[in-house]
């Protein structure tokens, strides 16, 4: 694992941007279908806990929270990579809001 582990006190993140494609009406069912594949992992991995989804303004947003997000994202990238459409992120954040954050693309 790379990064930085911190203190239980303190939360890292994991916020993962997947756009949505407009012109597939089967888009947000996949998504859907993948988060149930993301607790899943999740519960498994004890990563740390997700924290629930956003939809809307073309893109669905997975919020995830642990003590490492580095964790979190190598735990996640490939369930991710199934449903990256281009422009797709992640964000890891190495604290609370406000903290330090490294954003990394998953599909051109």
């Amino acid at each position: 694992m790379t990064g930085q582990v911190i203190p239980d006190s303190e939360e890292q993140a994991l916020i993962v941007k997947i756009n949505l494609n407009n012109d597939d009406p089967g888009a947000v069912r996949r998504v859907l279908d993948i988060e149930d594949e993301v607790i899943t992992v999740f519960e498994a991995s004890q990563a740390g806990e997700f924290d629930g989804n956003e939809i809307g303004g073309g893109s669905f947003t997975l919020f995830m929270y642990g003590r490492s997000a580095d964790l979190l994202f190598e735990t996640m990238l490939p369930v991710l990579m199934k449903i990256a459409e281009p422009g797709s992120y992640a964000i890891k954040r190495y604290g609370k809001s406000g903290a330090r954050e490294e954003r990394v693309m998953l599909a051109r």
